[in-house]
């Protein structure tokens, strides 16, 4: 396996990161949802991010910490293992690991006995937890920064609901695009979201932002949830935001009525691990009385997501892979596939267009 072009040595350690970061080079140096803190409690806990597998476990005072989910010592996975006092045990012979990957105890070596530390130490990734979130940072370097911030989460004056989606069977820009794009939803999500026999002209604007692109629809979707608001709906804006964001915020005029976040971490090219976040200014839908319809709404839309993505993946691999058609009412597809390939500095679209579609 050769290295990767650009030197990102994490996706070196595994085959599979290797084949995510040759798809989308610009995944790399960014934080990622590996798991919800809930998940993470007195039990080490296995996930995979950009292809490459982790052990995620909470050290010393409950700190999360991440390390490559392979003992030096004969390549168990950690993950299987026990924790001991802040350290992480393997399931094979007990050697403890750090939350920075160095051996602390290897069970029966005779006190004062030489060792190699260096050969018995494990790759150790940066990891924090906030808003109720375990992140994880892949890159070469240290971050400069921390992750980004979820706007609104747990805000006084907003009601909120975040929490682990589940895992989803699709291509990276396969799922991002599912939730940014408003032409499914009179058939994926009839009546839900929007009806097919309710369809009216609009001019949807797309723009290219620092590091993504948006899409912004001056219609009020005609399905149950958007009534259940009151009405008052008059736009949306469907956003995309490097490395794996899909943001879709309903807007009355200038205030926020319900904004949606998923964050999509990719497990390998063909599977994503989701992680959804709905914020809407307090009281909404009769306050907490409502707040369990919305979250319930929202699920469903989403098993329905999961579905036809699904049906979609199986159909690719029955077919040897993708060979799609295009058409202009495609508003984010392309900028999510050069975005993800480039980075912020993609260039060939426009920095701004207008798409007229019956939405």
């Amino acid at each position: 396996m050769s290295p990767p072009a650009d030197g990102a040595r994490w996706a070196t350690l595994t085959p599979t990161a290797a084949a995510v970061h040759q798809a989308w080079p610009a995944l790399a140096g960014h934080w990622y949802i590996a798991a919800t803190g809930r998940e993470l409690r007195r039990r080490p806990l296995a996930r995979t991010v950009l292809g490459l597998p982790l052990a995620l476990f909470r050290s010393a005072g409950g700190r999360p910490a991440a390390l490559l989910d392979r003992c030096p010592h004969r390549n168990v996975a950690l993950a299987g293992g026990r924790l001991a006092r802040g350290c992480l045990a393997c399931p094979y012979h007990g050697w403890q690991f750090d939350a920075a990957g160095a051996c602390r105890t290897l069970p029966g070596l005779p006190e004062g006995a030489p060792s190699a530390q260096a050969a018995r130490a494990t790759p150790a990734f940066a990891t924090l937890e906030q808003q109720g979130f375990v992140w994880v940072y892949l890159g070469d370097d240290a971050p400069s920064s921390g992750p980004p911030a979820i706007a609104h989460l747990s805000e006084r004056g907003y009601t909120s609901f975040s929490g682990a989606a589940g895992l989803l069977t699709a291509a990276l820009p396969d799922a991002l695009e599912n939730f940014l794009d408003g032409l499914h939803t009179h058939f994926v999500h009839a009546g839900l979201i929007r009806r097919e026999g309710h369809r009216r002209e609009v001019t949807v604007t797309v723009r290219r932002t620092a590091g993504g692109a948006a899409a912004e629809y001056p219609e009020a979707p005609s399905g149950f949830i958007a009534r259940l608001f009151g009405g008052g709906l008059d736009r949306a804006v469907g956003a995309f935001r490097l490395p794996c964001v899909a943001a879709l915020d309903y807007w009355a005029g200038p205030r926020l009525k319900l904004g949606l976040t998923l964050h999509f971490t990719p497990v390998d090219a063909a599977h994503v691990r989701l992680f959804a976040v709905g914020v809407a200014p307090a009281p909404a839908l009769g306050g907490r009385l409502g707040e369990p319809l919305l979250v319930a709404l929202m699920r469903l839309a989403l098993r329905q997501d999961a579905a036809i993505l699904a049906a979609q993946a199986a159909n690719l691999a029955r077919f040897g892979g993708p060979r799609y058609a295009y058409t202009p009412l495609d508003v984010l597809r392309p900028h999510i596939q050069r975005l993800l390939r480039h980075g912020p500095s993609a260039e060939g679209l426009p920095a701004e267009q207008r798409v007229a579609m019956r939405l």
